[in-house]
């Protein structure tokens, strides 16, 4: 079987993880923040006619069990929080290597590296 996700709806399943996450730890969420403007315009649209409506009144629902939360569209460029999320999740490689070498070792190598 051959199925074709959208950007779309990678960024829907994304947002119901999350608000199926805070809902399982019992949290409150007063809005939730989306870089998706087709996200966001079809949550607050008649969602009986969209492709992935099953999603959709999924991600409404979950926004109710929380306690009502909203979304809110945020353009892509001023996401700091998921800007920096993603640059963390790049890096993530270097906090799990460990050092087989002495510190001073560490500094002649960097030393080596720069002449």
């Amino acid at each position: 079987m051959l199925v074709r996700l959208l950007v779309e709806d990678n960024e829907a399943v994304v947002m119901h993880k999350g608000l199926r996450f805070a809902k399982q730890a019992g949290f409150q969420v007063m809005e939730v923040e989306c870089d998706s403007l087709w996200l966001v315009q079809n949550l607050r649209a008649d969602l009986s006619m969209a492709p992935n409506a099953a999603i959709l009144f999924d991600i409404v629902a979950l926004l109710y069990d929380v306690d009502g939360g909203m979304c809110l569209f945020i353009p892509r460029d001023e996401n700091k929080v998921a800007f920096m999320l993603a640059s963390f999740a790049t890096l993530r490689h270097l906090f799990n290597y460990s050092f087989t070498h002495n510190s001073w070792q560490i500094k002649l190598m960097i030393n080596a590296d720069l002449h």
